[in-house]
């Protein structure tokens, strides 16, 4: 969730640098919502026949890809097409995690509230929506090269994120794919 909100304070670095109007700084942002939305609709569901892990992992990778296109196409498209991806990934992500994280409390915890697995997840987004702007803005302060720095800090952020999720247990248990259909 940290890397959804890392480019907002460089936005103003972009625009500095590029020259480009305010609102295409609401265009970024707006690429970024269909992304999500996009992913909520085509991917919300799947985790719940396919597995958490695969979903989390394929989600977790698109970040990845996301990162890389901030590094190596920074001007106007590459940061809509940037964005883009990083919604796909954080639309990908949300539902998933948090199906995960109240499954896996079940699991250890049998009896426990459950409003505490929505508590933490919660937390846990809240928080790293707040996390990436605050630590992109600091590297971008003190750091060298303002609008490469964070992308590499996060890329390499990632990469321990990506294998985590590898021994975390899976608590579906892949199924007979059912017909596919969208979200609703």
């Amino acid at each position: 969730m940290a890397f959804s909100t890392l480019p907002t304070p460089l936005y103003a670095l972009y625009q500095a640098r590029d020259g480009f109007p305010a609102f295409t700084i609401t265009v970024i942002f707006a690429v970024y919502a269909l992304g999500v939305l996009t992913s909520l609709y085509l991917v919300g569901p799947v985790s719940d026949w396919l597995g958490r892990r695969p979903i989390l992992l394929a989600a977790i990778t698109v970040e990845l890809l996301s990162a890389a296109v901030f590094l190596l196409w920074s001007s106007v498209p590459g940061l809509i097409a940037a964005r883009f991806l990083c919604g796909i990934g954080v639309g990908a992500i949300t539902p998933a995690a948090t199906a995960h994280i109240a499954e896996l409390r079940a699991a250890g915890l049998p009896g426990s509230d459950p409003r505490r697995s929505a508590t933490l997840s919660s937390f846990v987004n809240i928080g790293g929506l707040s996390l990436g702007p605050l630590i992109a803005g600091i590297i971008a302060e003190y750091g060298p090269a303002p609008l490469i720095a964070p992308y590499i800090v996060f890329l390499i952020l990632l990469v321990p994120c990506w294998l985590a999720i590898l021994p975390v247990p899976e608590t579906v248990q892949p199924a007979t794919r059912p017909v596919y259909r969208p979200q609703r």
